[in-house]
C-alpha cells in the first residue's frame, strides 16, 4: 500500500500440460515422418494437375542431384524428362487426373550432373488438397537394373549371332565335305 491506495492483482491460471504434450507428440510424429520419407530409397512427391510439384522428399537430392527447392521451382522435373519419353509420361499423367488411372511409368530424366537416369514413377490416384486436385506418388532410380537388362539383351543377341554363325559354319563344312 502506498499512500493508502489499494492495488489489486488478478491472475488466471490454466493447466496447459495436455496441450504441451500434444504439441510435443505432434513434433515427434512429424520428425519421425520426415526421417522416414528422407531415408527410404523411393522419393515421395505430390504434384497438382498442372504437373507442378507441390512437395518432394528431401532424398530427391540423392537421386537427382537437385535439392527440393530446385525441384519445387517452375518446371520441376518435367523439364528434365528425356524427349523420347516425355509424351508417354505426359499421357500417363493426364490419364491419372482425367480417368483416375494408375500412373506407373519408367522413363529417363536428366540428373543435375548431366547424366540420364531411369526412374520408375508411380501414383495410384488423385485427391483434393488445398482446393486443387493433386496426386501423391513415389519414384525410384532403376538405372542399374535397366543397364543390367541392356547388358543381358546384348549378351543374348551376341549368343544368338554366335549360334547362327556356328550353324552356318557347320552347314558350309557339311556341304564342303560332301
Amino acid at each position: 500500500l502506498e499512500n493508502g491506495e489499494t492495488h489489486e492483482f488478478q491472475a488466471v491460471i490454466q493447466d496447459i500440460t495436455s496441450r504441451k504434450q500434444s504439441e510435443q507428440a505432434l513434433r515427434a510424429s512429424e520428425e519421425k515422418y520426415r526421417s522416414l520419407i528422407d531415408n527410404i530409397p523411393d522419393v515421395v512427391w505430390t504434384a497438382n494437375v498442372k504437373r507442378e510439384i507441390v512437395y518432394i522428399g528431401g532424398n530427391a537430392e540423392k537421386v537427382l542431384g537437385y535439392t527440393s527447392p530446385e525441384l519445387l521451382s517452375a518446371g520441376g522435373w518435367v523439364e528434365r524428362i528425356h524427349p523420347e519419353d516425355a509424351e508417354r509420361v505426359n499421357q500417363a499423367f493426364h490419364a491419372l487426373f482425367s480417368k483416375n488411372e494408375k500412373f506407373d511409368v519408367e522413363y529417363r530424366v536428366r540428373a543435375k550432373d548431366g547424366q540420364w537416369i531411369w526412374l520408375h514413377d508411380r501414383a495410384l490416384n488423385t485427391r483434393w488438397r488445398g482446393g486443387e486436385m493433386c496426386a501423391d506418388g513415389i519414384f525410384l532410380d532403376v538405372t542399374r537394373r535397366r543397364q543390367a537388362e541392356t547388358g543381358l539383351q546384348h549378351a543374348k543377341e551376341a549368343a544368338e549371332a554366335a549360334n547362327l554363325a556356328k550353324s552356318q559354319f557347320l552347314a558350309n563344312m557339311s556341304h564342303e565335305l560332301r
